[in-house]
């Protein structure tokens, strides 16, 4: 995993675009990314074709008024999300659209995130 602790302040988020079987998360840190730059969202793209396929986003959440967050991911397939140090929504594994939801304590601040994706086959969705 990238350090979270580096994260920097721009407009959008960060992406890298992988390309391989990422059954196991930590194949996002064993292959070089095929594209990388900054996204306005999260919608996928660009990606060089729709099976096995992964994204990793990074930036900051800025926080204004301190206390407990939920957030959601809702993906096909698996999807990640941590706040700083921490994995605050679990959503991994091969499955159809699915929704699963953290909570978190944040303080008032920023807060660097990483939102990881992937797609083994079938139907794509973040």
């Amino acid at each position: 995993m990238d350090d979270l602790s580096k994260a920097q302040k721009f407009p959008g988020v960060r992406f890298q675009y992988f390309e391989g079987n990422f059954d196991d998360e930590a194949e996002f840190d064993r292959v070089p990314p095929k594209n990388s730059g900054v996204a306005d969202d999260f919608r996928l793209r660009p990606r060089g074709r729709e099976d096995n396929v992964g994204f990793r986003y990074t930036g900051l959440i800025r926080v204004t008024e301190p206390g407990e967050y939920r957030f959601y991911t809702r993906s096909d397939d698996g999807s990640r999300l941590r706040i700083g140090a921490g994995l605050v929504v679990d959503n991994w594994g091969v499955h159809p659209t699915s929704e699963k939801a953290g909570t978190v304590t944040l303080k008032a601040g920023d807060h660097p995130f990483q939102l990881t994706w992937y797609n083994g086959g079938g139907e794509t969705s973040l």
